[in-house]
């Protein structure tokens, strides 16, 4: 199958030498965080999704932006929103939650406005002193959090539904994956040269052998809160059309948690390698080429 042709959002608007989506069969709208994102200068093209593949020649619109949370991409891209209700769609492809659950972890113990731990509802971790320095890594994940992070999730996935079917793409099927769980370790990018998950854990000073064990309870509930999502779903919020690759199934080779620059399947604390990325793309592509054969598409066969 050949791969996904990926433009940015910028060369298919450009007025005066626009990506002539016409020209190709399965035209996609893709949005997301880094891996959508098509970063080559700052990660060394990982990104997913040019490489998956689709039955006949397909092209992606890309408005996907490396950092960007679920919440902001219908605002830091407006272009997005237009777009996903202007024009007609064979399907959405979503990269979104990852982040989203990064930024809370990330969120500080203590509220530096009233000087006092904020309460369980507004973070994922619980510190070491809130548990008495237990020895089992669920004690520091702050249940509330996860709960309130999940219910927002919900609302704005279930907003991106209400759009696309507000549209010309009105039941088009849009598609998520879930997220394989990365190891702490103080691996980052220039701005976050600690990593993202490492200086938080050690903010709520959770015992380091206690890290990956805290990261694969949190990604494992994102996960499974995605899975439920799923339109086939035996889940009370499933959504309708709504398709979840379980990205968290397939093997990446873990980094060694005292690595600071690539290891494993993973350039840095939450970022894939090439060769990560290439592990997920195959049965990415079989998962949406599956569900794609319950869509009508006019003029494919």
């Amino acid at each position: 199958m050949p791969n996904l042709i990926v433009a940015p959002v910028g060369h298919y608007l450009d007025t005066d030498h626009p990506f002539p989506l016409s020209d190709y069969n399965w035209q996609l709208l893709a949005e997301g965080d880094s891996w959508f994102s098509l970063t080559s200068e700052q990660l060394d093209n990982h990104s997913l999704l040019p490489r998956l593949q689709f039955p006949s020649n397909a092209a992606a619109i890309n408005c996907a932006e490396p950092g960007d949370i679920a919440g902001r991409m219908f605002t830091r891209n407006p272009r997005f929103k237009g777009l996903l209700q202007e024009r007609w769609w064979a399907g959405i492809l979503i990269s979104a939650s990852g982040n989203d659950l990064i930024d809370v972890v990330g969120i500080t113990p203590v509220d530096p406005a009233t000087g006092r731990l904020r309460p369980l509802a507004q973070r994922i971790l619980r510190t070491a002193d809130e548990v008495a320095h237990s020895t089992d890594a669920y004690d520091y994940v702050s249940v509330d959090g996860f709960n309130a992070l999940a219910g927002y999730l919900l609302w704005w996935f279930a907003s991106l539904v209400d759009w696309c079917d507000g549209g010309n793409s009105r039941g088009r099927p849009i598609f998520i994956h879930t997220y394989s769980a990365p190891v702490p370790r103080p691996a980052g990018v220039a701005l976050a040269p600690q990593g993202w998950l490492y200086p938080a854990l050690q903010a709520y000073a959770v015992p380091r052998e206690l890290h990956r064990g805290v990261a694969d309870i949190v990604f494992g509930k994102l996960r499974a809160f995605l899975l439920g999502l799923d339109t086939d779903a035996p889940s009370p919020y499933r959504l309708p059309s709504f398709h979840v690759f379980d990205s968290a199934a397939i093997h990446l080779d873990p980094a060694d948690p005292d690595a600071t620059g690539p290891s494993g399947d993973w350039i840095n604390e939450i970022h894939l390698t090439t060769a990560g990325a290439d592990k997920l793309a195959l049965p990415f592509s079989l998962f949406i080429d599956k569900r794609f054969s319950r869509y009508a598409m006019p003029g494919v066969t």
